[in-house]
C-alpha cells in the first residue's frame, strides 16, 4: 500500500480524471485492470493512466478504463502525462508512446507549471457514415476511428446520452464496444456528451472530441478549427497536414 500511495497523483483534463502511475519511481502494479476498477470504484475518476519509461520516447502511456479494461489511446491523458514529465523536466514538448503509435504534446505553461497542451493525435484516422438500428429506430451516424473507435451522433439532443449511449456502446454492430457521443452545433462550434467505453458517461474525452470535429466537419456543418465544448471545458480541434491537432487545459487534482 505505501508504494501505491507514492505513485499514484490524480490528475483532469478539461473535467476527464485520472488516477496516474508514476512507474519513473515505483514498478508498475501486478495486475493494473484491477486496480483500475477498484480505483474508479471509490474515486469516480474515469480511469488509470501508467506513465512508464521508454526507449524511444519521454514516456510511455498504458491507459485502463474504469472498468479495467484497457483502451488503445485517450486524447486528455496524452495531457496529463505531458504535465506529469514536463514539470519534471521543463521541456517545451514530450513525446508519448501509446499503443497506437507516438504523439507529441506541445506544452503551455504558466508560472513553469504546465497548464495546458497541445497534441499530435496523428494521422492515422477513419470515417464512415452508416445507419443503426436501435429497436426499430434508425439512427443516422458517423463512425470515426482515431485510434480508438467512435459513434457520432450528429443533431440529436446531447439529453439523450444516458439513454442512446450504453445500447449503442454495446450494440451488434461493435465487436469491441466502442464510445459514443452525441452532438449539436452551436454558434462558436459544436457541443457534445460523450458516452466512453468501460467508462460510461465522462465530463470530456479528447478523441471523442476529435471524432465530433472530423464527423461534424465532413458532414458540412462546420470548418476547421472546431471548437468542441463538453461539459468538463472546451477542446481545439485542428486539422493541420493530415494530422489532427488536440489542445486543452490539464492540471494535477
Amino acid at each position: 500500500m505505501p508504494e501505491i500511495l507514492t505513485a499514484l497523483a490524480p490528475f483532469s483534463a478539461a473535467g476527464n480524471a485520472f488516477h496516474v502511475w508514476d512507474g519513473f519511481i515505483t514498478e508498475p502494479p501486478a495486475d493494473p485492470g484491477r486496480l483500475a476498477a477498484e480505483l474508479c470504484r471509490e474515486s469516480g475518476r474515469d480511469g488509470l493512466l501508467l506513465a512508464l519509461p521508454d526507449a524511444a520516447a519521454d514516456v510511455r502511456m498504458v491507459v485502463h478504463n474504469a472498468d479495467g479494461t484497457r483502451a488503445e489511446t485517450c486524447g486528455n491523458g496524452l495531457r496529463c502525462l505531458a504535465k506529469l514529465v514536463g514539470d519534471k523536466s521543463g521541456a517545451e514538448a514530450i513525446d508519448v508512446r501509446t499503443d497506437t503509435g507516438l504523439s507529441r504534446v506541445e506544452l503551455v505553461r504558466e508560472a513553469g507549471s504546465v497548464v495546458g497542451g497541445a497534441v499530435d493525435m496523428g494521422a492515422h484516422h477513419t470515417l464512415e457514415h452508416a445507419r443503426l438500428d436501435l429497436d426499430g429506430r434508425v439512427l443516422a451516424v458517423v463512425l470515426v476511428d482515431v485510434g480508438n473507435p467512435h459513434c457520432v451522433l450528429l443533431g440529436v439532443d446531447p439529453r439523450e446520452l444516458p439513454r442512446l449511449g450504453p445500447r449503442l456502446e454495446a450494440h451488434p454492430r461493435f465487436r469491441e464496444r466502442t464510445n459514443v457521443e452525441l452532438a449539436v452545433p452551436t454558434p462558436d462550434g459544436i457541443r457534445a456528451r460523450v458516452f466512453e467505453r468501460g467508462v460510461g458517461e465522462t465530463r470530456s474525452c479528447g478523441s471523442g472530441a476529435c471524432a465530433v470535429a472530423l464527423a461534424a466537419v465532413d458532414s458540412g456543418l462546420t470548418g476547421w478549427p472546431v471548437a468542441v465544448q463538453m461539459p468538463g471545458g472546451r477542446l481545439e480541434v485542428d486539422l493541420r497536414y493530415g494530422h489532427l491537432r488536440l489542445a486543452g487545459p490539464v492540471e494535477r487534482g
